[in-house]
């Protein structure tokens, strides 16, 4: 009975030390927690203040660098402008810019026999040629070099080959460029380069420079506000065919099949003297030309006349194409010569 009663007696203690145990363990729990996450948030807040405190000190370098090269910018870009003037003539020797290709007499192996059924054009022109092989003869009677001749005509007629013979013909220089190169985008790079194209041309003189398309250049000056340069370039080709400088021995022949676009300013006399038309050959420049092309082909027995009135309204280009096309038809059907 006794034993009995003490171990009813030490029940109840054993529980009340297990139940302040419990209570310990719970409250020591989220003292534990909460020092976990203070210690979160320290390293947190230390890791945020570190990152500005580096990056303003990154900011602090960078921002002296940064000042001191914009300083010496202007400086070097000064230097760099004084090297590229210095050194021009050096360095245009090896960069040259795009433009006009120029022909020397040796290499032009084109004359007045070349060019068939225009006889009425080479007339025209036979005496620009006079006045390149002989100025003397025309200046000794106080006559003067004309500036420019303007060949007009369809496409196809011969315009470019005439003005490589005329050149081919005096033995003189032959510049040949297009219209449409003296347009660009950049303001003043198309009048820039008319100004070379003719400072070139000066120091070559005598010599031929020939535009082919000049329609493209030289068309009517127009006045609108949105497109205040737009002029520049035809205003510059006037200025160095008849301005205050004096371009002697320098003949510009251009090229056309749009007459009427052309500015009046470009075709009074003394820029573009003469204007000399280039039609479509009649039946005997037809034969002259068949006779021209079909005496480079393998053939036998081709009645030229009997093609010649065939072809009516036919240009050079069509014949030459016509007579290229035939010899390629009878290399593809296997004939040894091609047949009427």
């Amino acid at each position: 009975m006794l034993l009995d009663k003490q171990k009813s007696l030490s029940q109840p203690s054993s529980k009340k030390s297990a139940s302040l145990e419990d209570t310990k363990k719970s409250t020591e729990a989220p003292k534990a927690s909460n020092e976990v996450s203070d210690k979160l948030l320290l390293d947190v807040l230390s890791y945020k203040v570190g990152y500005m405190e580096g990056t303003e000190k990154q900011k602090e370098k960078s921002e002296p660098r940064f000042k001191s090269f914009l300083a010496y910018v202007p400086s070097i870009v000064v230097g760099l402008l004084f090297l590229g003037y210095v050194f021009r003539p050096v360095l245009t020797k090896f960069i040259r810019p795009m433009g006009p290709s120029e022909i020397a007499p040796e290499d032009i192996n084109v004359t007045f026999d070349d060019v068939r059924g225009c006889d009425e054009a080479k007339q025209d022109l036979q005496e620009i040629v006079e006045f390149l092989s002989n100025p003397q003869k025309f200046s000794a009677l106080g006559g003067k070099l004309p500036k420019g001749c303007l060949l007009v005509g369809p496409p196809g007629t011969g315009k470019t080959l005439l003005a490589r013979a005329v050149a081919g013909q005096a033995g003189v220089p032959f510049f040949q460029t297009s219209g449409s190169e003296f347009e660009e985008v950049l303001v003043g790079q198309g009048a820039r380069r008319i100004r070379d194209l003719f400072r070139t041309a000066k120091e070559r003189a005598p010599c031929v420079i020939f535009i082919d398309e000049i329609d493209s250049v030289g068309s009517m000056r127009t006045s609108n506000p949105l497109h205040p340069y737009a002029n520049q370039t035809i205003n510059q080709l006037l200025s160095e065919m008849d301005g205050f400088l004096s371009s002697e021995g320098v003949i510009v022949i251009g090229a056309t099949n749009r007459v009427d676009s052309l500015d009046k300013a470009l075709l009074r006399p003394g820029r573009f003297d003469a204007q000399v038309t280039v039609p479509k050959p009649d039946i005997k420049g037809r034969m002259e030309i068949l006779e021209l092309y079909v005496s480079r082909i393998t053939h036998k027995d081709i009645d030229i006349h009997k093609l010649a009135r065939r072809t009516v309204g036919f240009t050079g280009a069509d014949l030459e194409n016509m007579v290229n096309t035939a010899a390629i038809r009878a290399a593809i059907e296997g004939n040894k010569i091609p047949s009427l």
